[in-house]
C-alpha cells in the first residue's frame, strides 16, 4: 500500500501540468490505502489536501468560464470549508460536484 506522502507526490506531479480535483483524490486514497470507511477516506484525503496546500497549490472551482479561485487563502480556512462541504454519508465527491480543484497557477492580479 502507498503512504500519504507518496499519494500526495503523485498529485503534486499531476498539478504541474493539470488541475487536480478533490473528486480524484478521494477514490485514490480509498484504493491506495485500502480504506472502506467514508469518514477515513475524508480524513486521509484532507491530509493529502494539507500537503498540496503546503506545496503552494491553490483551491478553486473549475467552471465553463475557467478557474475561479476561492477567497480562502490560509490552509485552516480551506480545510474547514472542504470539511463543511463534504458529507461522508454521501460518499466521495463526484466529478459533477467535486467541492474544489487545485492548481499551481497564481491568480491574476
Amino acid at each position: 500500500m502507498k503512504q500519504i506522502n507518496e499519494i500526495a507526490a503523485g498529485f503534486l506531479e499531476e498539478a504541474a501540468h493539470d488541475y487536480v480535483g478533490l473528486w480524484a483524490i478521494a477514490p485514490t486514497v480509498r484504493r491506495d490505502l485500502g480504506l472502506s470507511s467514508n469518514e477515513q477516506v475524508k480524513a486521509r484525503s484532507l491530509d493529502i489536501v494539507r500537503i498540496l496546500l503546503d506545496h503552494g497549490l491553490l483551491p478553486g472551482t473549475y467552471l465553463k468560464t475557467g478557474f475561479h479561485y476561492w477567497n480562502e487563502r490560509d490552509p485552516a480556512s480551506i480545510i474547514a470549508r472542504i470539511d463543511k462541504e463534504w458529507d461522508p454519508a454521501r460518499g466521495d465527491p463526484p466529478l459533477p460536484h467535486p467541492i474544489c480543484w487545485f492548481t499551481t497557477k497564481q491568480p491574476q492580479q
